[in-house]
């Protein structure tokens, strides 16, 4: 009778913490899933016309100028973008939503205005930089727009408002693709037309998403003793944070402008190209994951306790292994495939750099889960000492390895480079919230994304000739196999899986 009584209260007891929000996790990641995988084949369809019509010493000319875009639209933004996901809750949990708002727009305005005052280098631009005058000013109104859309895309991050979030980053995905390519075909044939397609699609976009926002008056700047705390606080907590995306910048750039340096146009083009395959591939399923995942943890760190944090973390981290680790396992098995269909046969030479590039890749944003309680204690600038190391060490390989192993030698420096990160966190993470990872569980990863690989390797040799069907049917016969995998060492339980999957759908043909 006692035992009963127990058993009842124990079903009677509410979910926990992270049964709450692993739920929400779920359901966020399929809402975000659109706005990343959409904008992400997206952004592969246009590689895949872009290195067919514009040879890859243009290409690689391309790639740089917009890889400075993404480096200055990290400097003026990310550390905004962090302070607002660190204390927009803080200020919601304290109703004081409308507060924040006034302040937010007031340092948005102040930093817009200051952008614009670069437009006046345009008579000199081509001395100083190199661009053409018209090519200058769209470069400078497209990091202004950039820098307005990621902040109000923060906001509805932060505000959970998902459904949002993935309609505006449609639009933007969709307007940046077709009116660059418009413009590309029917315009005129030049990479600089591109960046034309990027500004007028910021430019579309923003107009609705500052009225949803609440932040129509933008660019109406003042600045009160309020403002001044509110900007102090967003500085101590977010400067860091510069220096720690500027490092990360440099990751992505210093190997390509070294490459240049070392070699040519047509190396950075072939390098170049081979990484937005990787990243794309990746950001189709890891980028939902994170999104998701950021505003929960921050959300649930003003009302949890650090053990509950940690808990957290290390189940997403957990998730995140599950879904990219036999990715990467796949894509190396097929990656010469993969980049004969994605990539033009004059950047064939670059699918043996792939699996460096995706592992490198996969370890950082690994570390992205990890750092989660540096992030909370305020520790940005313990980060930020991660992020040196990790330029250090990439500087250094990068000069030994370029001159003589090019392309090759860049993606290993950047491989390790990027994999000291996560292991920085992991190691000093004990000083703010353990990151702790479960052994069996990594182990039980690998062991069945090998049982696939192989699997799938004797599949793919069956099939011959490769083309995009035999590519879709060895990615099923991978992804069954990985999953009987987890199945039988107990990883998941697939029969459950399979059950509440047939009772989804059988729910939604009854609706």
């Amino acid at each position: 009778m006692q035992n009963n009584t127990s058993s009842a209260s124990a079903v009677a007891q509410p979910p926990s913490v992270v049964q709450k929000v692993s739920a929400k996790l779920k359901k966020d990641v399929f809402v975000y899933g659109p706005a990343i995988i959409i904008p992400a084949v997206l952004g592969m369809a246009n590689i895949i016309v872009f290195t067919r019509i514009f040879d890859p010493s243009d290409y690689g000319q391309y790639a740089v100028i917009l890889s400075t875009i993404l480096f200055v639209s990290t400097l003026i933004t990310q550390w905004i973008q962090q302070s607002i996901q660190r204390y927009r809750p803080v200020y919601k949990e304290n109703n004081g939503l409308l507060e924040f708002d006034s302040n937010l727009q007031s340092l948005l305005a102040m930093m817009a205005y200051g952008a614009l005052v670069l437009l006046l280098l345009a008579p000199i631009s081509n001395l100083l930089f190199g661009l053409n005058r018209i090519l200058y000013v769209t470069v400078i109104l497209i990091v202004i727009t950039q820098m307005l859309f990621v902040l109000m895309s923060t906001i509805l991050q932060s505000d959970y408002r998902a459904g949002e979030y993935r309609r505006f980053n449609l639009m933007n995905a969709l307007l940046k693709s077709a009116l660059s390519l418009l413009i590309v075909f029917f315009v005129h044939k030049s990479t600089d037309s591109i960046f034309l397609g990027i500004l007028l699609a910021q430019l579309i976009v923003l107009v609705p998403m500052m009225r949803t926002t609440g932040y129509r008056s933008l660019f109406r700047f003042r600045l009160t003793a309020q403002n001044k705390q509110f900007i102090k606080t967003f500085v101590q907590y977010g400067f860091p944070m510069i220096g720690w995306f500027i490092g990360n910048s440099l990751l992505n750039l210093v190997d390509r402008y070294m490459l240049g340096f070392y070699h040519s146009s047509q190396e950075v083009g072939i390098y170049t190209a081979t990484y937005s395959v990787v990243s794309a591939s990746i950001g189709l399923f890891c980028t939902p994951l994170l999104m998701a995942a950021h505003p929960i943890i921050m959300n649930t760190a003003t009302t949890s306790d650090d053990k509950e944090i940690q808990r957290i973390i290390s189940v997403f981290s957990k998730v995140y292994l599950l879904i990219i680790f036999p990715i990467f396992i796949y894509l190396t098995v097929v990656r010469s495939d993969v980049t004969s269909f994605l990539l033009g046969d004059e950047y064939q030479a670059g699918s043996s750099i792939l699996p460096y590039m995706m592992f490198g890749l996969i370890m950082w944003n690994f570390g992205m889960y990890g750092h989660k309680g540096f992030e909370i204690k305020n520790k940005t600038r313990t980060m930020l000492t991660f992020v040196i190391c990790c330029v250090v060490v990439n500087v250094g390989l990068n000069i030994l390895l370029i001159p003589k192993y090019s392309y090759q030698g860049a993606a290993i420096a950047s491989t390790i480079s990027l994999t000291v990160y996560p292991v920085c966190v992991y190691l000093f993470s004990s000083r703010t919230i353990q990151w702790k990872m479960n052994v069996k569980s990594l182990m039980s990863i690998f062991a069945s994304s090998m049982l696939a690989a192989i699997c799938t390797y004797f599949i793919r040799f069956y099939l011959g000739a490769v083309d995009i069907v035999n590519l879709i049917v060895c990615g099923c016969s991978f992804t069954i196999i990985y999953l009987i995998g987890l199945s039988l060492v107990k990883e998941i339980n697939l029969s459950k899986l399979l059950r509440r999957n047939a009772q989804n759908r059988l729910r939604s043909v009854e609706k």
